[in-house]
């Protein structure tokens, strides 16, 4: 687990009963802010938004009209949302619920399991997954473009066969064609 990680999940553990509170989004904001490396305060951020959204689909619409659940956590990803926007990180407005994201977690888990055999080009090519799993913020469209790039790149340069890559092109293609709001993959 990265430290970006680990920050993401202790930070939920001691405020995530707390995202009623006002100072939920300027503590998240701070710990943010104290993380140099860019791309770790975006993994940070993204995590913090799959636990408000899944915290967001595990409530589901209650009907009561005084229940602020709902729109707290579209408050709270919306200025979360703002945090990556001022790195410039452009999010889609088709995000991966909880469930897909382990869907695509699994099938991923599958892939690295099958990249294990792969001797020759293996680390990079395992990175390279690990480094698709970070990346899921892009959103299902601009994640699969990047993940088919990925695997061609992978083709091109001779790492993985042609034989190798339909599959794992498929399975992923298969798993996303699934999901709502994703016409023509």
């Amino acid at each position: 687990m990265s430290v970006a990680n680990q920050l993401a999940e202790e930070f939920w553990e001691d405020n995530g009963d707390y995202v009623y509170s006002d100072e939920f989004i300027p503590k998240a904001r701070t710990i943010a802010h104290d993380i140099d490396a860019k791309a770790d305060r975006i993994v940070f951020i993204t995590l913090i938004m799959s636990k408000v959204t899944a915290l967001l689909e595990e409530h589901g619409t209650c009907g009561d009209p005084s229940c602020r659940m709902e729109p707290v956590c579209k408050k709270v990803l919306y200025f979360l949302q703002q945090e990556l926007a001022r790195m410039d990180v452009v999010v889609d407005q088709d995000p991966f619920s909880s469930r897909e994201r382990d869907a695509i977690f699994q099938k991923l888990e599958d892939i690295l399991n099958e990249l294990a055999q792969i001797k020759e080009g293996q680390g990079i090519v395992a990175q390279d997954v690990e480094d698709l799993k970070d990346l899921l913020y892009l959103g299902k469209k601009k994640w699969y473009k990047q993940y088919t790039g990925t695997v061609t790149g992978w083709v091109a340069s001779g790492m993985v066969s042609e034989a190798t890559a339909k599959p794992m092109l498929e399975v992923v293609r298969s798993a996303l064609s699934q999901l709502p709001a994703l016409p023509g993959v």
